[in-house]
């Protein structure tokens, strides 16, 4: 009978497997007690009793019904948790989505700034070619004068 009603319990005991052990051992002592009272003094001593198979039984359904209770607090822990993370990864997700949708934004106005400094940067490249192109002119022109006026002489 006892190898039917064994559950698995957890290595690591909560909070609510001590306020359950304590109300195992409350359990056990309400029974302990009502089979220790004069009456039935002599019934607890004999053990093919009807009344301590009969205590037996009901400290088996308690402790059973409490590891039933406990296990069906954990599902629910399991189930509340479960809950928990999705809540999160969807606040997750929209999160991420606003910070995506923020970044686009700076992006957007930053790339304006730029393309402005980088069309004002082009601009001034181009006259630099110019003037080098224009220098380069005045030099080619400088040393064909140079030339001239040495066979001139």
């Amino acid at each position: 009978m006892d190898s039917e009603r064994k559950s698995s319990f957890s290595e690591v005991p909560t909070a609510e497997d001590v306020e359950t052990a304590e109300a195992v051992r409350g359990i056990q002592s309400r029974h302990i007690e009502s089979a220790r009272q004069p009456a039935t003094r002599e019934l607890v001593t004999d053990t093919n009793s009807p009344m301590l198979n009969t205590s037996r039984e009901m400290l088996n359904d308690d402790a059973q019904q409490l590891i039933d209770d406990i296990n069906a607090k954990r599902k629910q822990d399991t189930q509340m948790l479960g809950d928990f993370k999705k809540a999160m990864e969807l606040q997750v997700q929209k999160t991420c989505g606003l910070l995506e949708q923020a970044m686009f934004n700076v992006y957007e106005r930053q790339g304006k700034i730029i393309q402005d400094k980088l069309q004002e940067m082009y601009a001034i490249l181009d006259h630099i070619a110019k003037l080098e192109t224009e220098l380069q002119e005045f030099k080619q022109a400088l040393g064909m004068l140079y030339q001239d006026v040495q066979y001139s002489e």
